[in-house]
């Protein structure tokens, strides 16, 4: 892989709140259009903070999703947060106080068979420790008529790294949305459009997104 889309933990865990966001919207579009599917299924956006239901990102894709993939099914609920999220925090986020009801949103991902994935950016844990996490987000559920029925998931800042790396073009948005290029869009379509060799509408590669119909060719990596 060219170093320039090998993203790592620390590019993750230098995103703000909305950065953060903003790459997992990217990042579910993006997996989405590799399965021929369309990024319209994709809804974001709106104030971080204000509330949200427990729902950052959400996929409601009308079409099968690949398994073994990084959307763990067509109707998926992100939560993202650039923070440490430890155990006690999964319960407060999924049972919010004071009243300690499980949230709403888990009546629509349980109907649709759907999954609820929590993002921490700020996260980097061992197998351990990430067992913790996915313990807590399942006892959340004990108690309620949803046991069973909504997959769950909680990525780290490895696990975005590594999702962000099988991008190509999202890992060049993130690199400019850090200030990686300096010139930041103007860069990307300057100095490495002259070094790599980019369709006519390279303004593809700016946003984040490539025309599939469009061939693509990366440069070597130097050794």
């Amino acid at each position: 892989m060219h170093p320039l889309f090998s993203i790592t933990k620390a590019d993750i865990k230098a995103l703000n709140d909305e950065q953060a966001r903003e790459l997992v919207a990217r990042l579910s579009m993006a997996d989405l259009e590799a399965q021929g599917l369309s990024r319209a299924s994709v809804t974001w956006g709106g104030n971080q903070r204000a509330a949200d239901d427990g729902v950052d990102v959400e996929v409601a894709s009308a079409n099968p999703i690949k398994g073994g993939g990084y959307i763990l099914a067509p109707f998926t609920a992100f939560q993202v947060k650039a923070e440490e999220f430890p155990p006690a925090k999964i319960t407060d986020e999924m049972k919010p106080k004071p009243a300690g009801i499980l949230r709403k949103v888990f009546d629509d991902l349980a109907a649709g068979n759907g999954a609820y994935i929590i993002v921490s950016t700020r996260d980097d844990v061992s197998k351990k420790f990430l067992k913790t996490r996915a313990d807590a987000m399942s006892d959340a559920l004990v108690g309620s008529r949803h046991v069973g029925k909504v997959r769950l998931g909680f990525y780290d800042a490895q696990k975005m790294a590594d999702w962000a790396s099988a991008h190509p073009a999202v890992a060049v948005w993130l690199r400019s949305a850090l200030g990686h290029f300096g010139a930041g869009r103007h860069m990307v379509r300057g100095r490495m459009a002259r070094r790599t060799k980019l369709p006519s509408s390279s303004s593809t590669m700016a946003s984040g997104f490539f025309d599939p119909a469009e061939k693509v060719t990366f440069p070597p990596s130097k050794p």
